[in-house]
């Protein structure tokens, strides 16, 4: 059965990247070809009309130059984005020993978490790098993990099994057994904006005792309890809906 349910999740996710992949294509070609359009039409107007132009006219064609430099740069910006989302997951409640972690100690740790959730075949080869995030106030909660992969598979297989973490005990991970573990999450990688949103929505999940709080398809999920509706999240302000 759990083997079943695996092999769909995994069938699931498989969908949904190439569903993304393909949009993602699409998109990007129509761009291109606008603006290829755009530039090619242009440029033979403004290579006509430049010897007769006034000072203001000059620097609007300047302005409209300086705009798709941005909007180049803007799209170069995103698909590297892209690309570090597809690449990387978000970790938090992972216990931390000390403050000043390494990149190689946080690393060790990640692979010891992904094991004992059922991630066995993940090894340091798969791991690029990890590495603790600093909080942006000071808690008593452990500083999350970004984990990057160096295969697409590798976070494919751990998202699989990242609904895993709940009852994990110190010494699955090679703590001492004093450590208090906490409430361990695994979240596809995040921009800023929906790392922000999901930080607000477990605050908002514990003041209004929430059960659920996740990650799904680039948006943040909340439900009160078993069986009740689930209030999906895009920004801040659907916060107010689940109130």
């Amino acid at each position: 059965m759990a083997t079943a349910k695996l092999k769909k999740e995994n069938s699931e996710l498989r969908e949904e990247i190439a569903l993304l992949n393909v949009k993602l294509s699409q998109v990007t070609k129509d761009f291109d070809k606008k603006i290829d359009k755009y530039v090619e039409q242009e440029s033979g107007y403004l290579a006509e009309q430049t010897k007769s132009l006034n000072e203001s006219e000059k620097k609007s064609i300047q302005f409209i130059s300086d705009q798709y430099d941005v909007f180049a740069k803007f799209k170069e910006n995103s698909m590297k984005d892209l690309k570090l989302i597809k690449s990387q997951i978000d970790i938090t409640g992972v216990p931390q020993q000390r403050e000043a972690e390494s990149a190689e100690e946080t690393t060790a740790l990640c692979i010891k978490l992904l094991h004992a959730i059922g991630a066995t075949d993940i090894s340091e080869y798969d791991i690029d790098i990890a590495h603790r995030v600093p909080a942006r106030q000071r808690t008593h909660m452990p500083n999350a993990i970004i984990c990057k992969f160096t295969r697409r598979i590798a976070r494919h297989r751990v998202l699989a099994v990242k609904k895993r973490t709940e009852g994990l005990k110190p010494a699955q991970l090679e703590l001492p057994s004093t450590i208090q573990m906490g409430d361990i999450r695994i979240y596809e990688h995040l921009t800023p904006r929906l790392q922000e949103l999901l930080y607000e929505a477990n605050k908002f999940k514990r003041a209004q005792q929430y059960k659920f709080c996740w990650v799904k398809n680039k948006a943040i999920c909340l439900r009160k309890s078993d069986g009740a509706p689930v209030i999906r999240l895009l920004k801040l302000d659907d916060l107010e809906s689940a109130t």
